[in-house]
C-alpha cells in the first residue's frame, strides 16, 4: 500500500511539473531535467515511469482520451426526438466528458495548445464515431 502511493504522489508531481512547464516555455523547449528539478525527483525515478518527454505526452493523451471512450460507453448519447427523463441533462455522455475534460481542465488545456499533442485529432476520431454509430443505429431503427 505504501509503495503505491509514493508512485502515486510521484505521477502528481511528475503531472504538475509537466502542466507547469509545459505552460510556461511549451513543450518543445521543455526538458526532462526541466520536469525532474519541478517534481523534486530524480532523473532515474523520472525514467522509471517513462522513457522520454514524448512518452510522457503519450501517456496524458492516452488517459485522457480513454477517460472519454469509457464515458462514452457509460452513459447514452442525447437524442433530439426523445426528451430526457425529468430533464436530466448531465446524464449524457458529451455532458459527462464535458465535465471529465473541465475536472482535468490544466492538463487538457497544455495538451490542447500543444502542437506536438495528437488530442485535438483523436478527440475528434473518437467523437466522430460516436456519431456516426448513433446515426447506424438510428438509421437501423427507422428502417425497421
Amino acid at each position: 500500500m505504501e509503495e503505491n502511493t509514493k508512485v502515486q504522489k510521484t505521477e502528481k508531481a511528475i503531472q504538475m511539473a509537466f502542466i507547469e512547464i509545459a505552460s510556461k516555455k511549451g513543450f518543445n523547449k521543455m526538458s526532462v531535467k526541466d520536469i525532474t528539478e519541478v517534481a523534486h525527483i530524480s532523473r532515474g525515478t523520472f525514467y522509471l515511469h517513462y522513457l522520454d518527454k514524448f512518452d510522457l505526452l503519450d501517456h496524458y493523451e492516452n488517459d485522457l482520451l480513454n477517460g472519454i471512450v469509457e464515458l462514452f460507453g457509460k452513459y447514452s448519447k442525447p437524442s433530439l426526438k426523445k426528451a430526457l427523463p425529468n430533464k436530466d441533462y448531465t446524464n449524457n455522455a458529451f455532458f459527462q466528458m464535458f465535465s471529465y475534460l473541465y475536472k482535468h481542465k490544466q492538463l487538457t488545456s497544455v495538451l490542447l495548445r500543444n502542437p506536438d499533442s495528437i488530442i485535438k485529432t483523436r478527440m475528434k476520431e473518437i467523437i466522430d464515431m460516436e456519431i456516426k454509430s448513433d446515426l447506424t443505429n438510428h438509421t437501423k431503427y427507422q428502417s425497421n
